[in-house]
């Protein structure tokens, strides 16, 4: 029926028309001959078509009301927007929200710049390992993961840990960080555990990056 015929189809209609009149040209010297009386036809066709529905921007406002300002009123001065006011809910096509990811903080602040005693070195690298074991369990929401290992161990382990002196130095009894006071089992044994852990992370992230001239002298400065 024509009264079912929005705006939109019915300007459809007129193009398909208009290309299909421009084509007739070609069917002259063929079996399928298109006259003027078939144009004609397929004209008035179109404008009784056109008589019973309203203009798209009429159409438009009908659903739209008259209270929703000149803002939205002045969209429906586009050709075929009568297509997209079906008036049905698309909420339902929305579906469920993914739920955000829960990412806890890493606080690189918690190594510090210096230790005084076995038991800051052993705080400094569970801080450190724990870090680590963050930055691990949430590269895929954190970026650069290996690379801020690598630059948290080679600072702990270069710059905040000191290193021994020789056994054959003079002053080694006065100087040395790991020779002025005794060192119990269990502190030791603590150590031991946590440069394991430390240096496997470490280890880790050296097979996961491009490997430069300088990344290679760090690699042989820290092991």
């Amino acid at each position: 029926p024509r009264a079912r015929l929005s705006s939109s189809e019915c300007e459809l209609l007129r193009f398909g028309a208009r290309k299909l009149c421009g084509c007739a040209s070609s069917l002259r010297h063929s079996e399928l001959a298109f006259s003027a009386a078939h144009a004609a036809a397929l004209e008035a066709t179109c404008a009784a078509v056109g008589a019973v529905t309203a203009p798209p921007k009429e159409a438009a406002l009908e659903l739209l009301g008259e209270g929703k300002g000149a803002a939205v009123r002045g969209m429906c001065r586009f050709d075929l927007f009568g297509r997209a006011l079906r008036g049905r809910s698309v909420d339902h096509l929305a579906g469920e929200s993914a739920l955000p990811p829960v990412v806890l903080p890493v606080e690189l602040s918690l190594v510090p710049d210096c230790v005084s005693s076995y038991e800051d070195v052993c705080n400094a690298l569970r801080h450190a390992v724990h870090l680590c074991e963050l930055l691990a369990n949430q590269q895929g929401y954190i970026p650069n993961t290996y690379c801020l290992r690598v630059s948290l161990l080679q600072h702990l382990l270069t710059a905040v840990i000191p290193l021994p002196l020789p056994c054959s130095h003079p002053q080694r009894a006065s100087r040395c960080f790991w020779a002025a006071s005794p060192m119990r089992y269990e502190t030791q044994a603590d150590l031991l555990r946590l440069l394991n852990l430390a240096c496997r992370h470490f280890a880790a992230c050296c097979f996961s990056i491009r490997v430069t001239r300088s990344f290679d002298a760090v690699r042989l400065v820290v092991v």
